[in-house]
């Protein structure tokens, strides 16, 4: 079966536990968790102040690390599984909508058509 909503994430650049920028690919992660559906769930945000993909996942990139390392790996509301499952949910109840530019997926072809 092939997934139509299919998007390539570009990673974001965030800060290490030691301090360092290392690219991120959380976004691939947070697709999976929605099934593929990331982009259409951004898109169907309400709106609110506007916030850039990059920061937004930012934001989530350190609440994940914190319930990481605390070890509260669970699936309720601030727990590390949670944040996966409900990103866009969490952004929206901070008071963001995320606003996309365009740049924050990977160009990609279109398959071949063999005649």
């Amino acid at each position: 079966m092939v997934n139509q909503n299919l998007a390539l994430w570009k990673p974001v650049m965030c800060r290490s536990k030691n301090g360092n920028l290392v690219p991120i690919a959380w976004a691939m992660s947070i697709d999976q968790s929605y099934k593929g559906n990331l982009l259409s769930k951004i898109l169907e945000m309400p709106e609110k102040k506007p916030i850039s993909y990059e920061e937004a996942v930012r934001i989530f990139s350190i609440r994940t690390r914190e319930a990481f390392e605390a070890r509260d790996l669970g699936s309720k509301p601030g727990q590390y599984q949670w944040y996966f499952k409900n990103f866009v949910r969490y952004i929206t109840d901070l008071g963001y909508h995320i606003e996309l530019t365009g740049d924050e997926l990977e160009p990609f072809g279109a398959p071949e058509v063999r005649t």
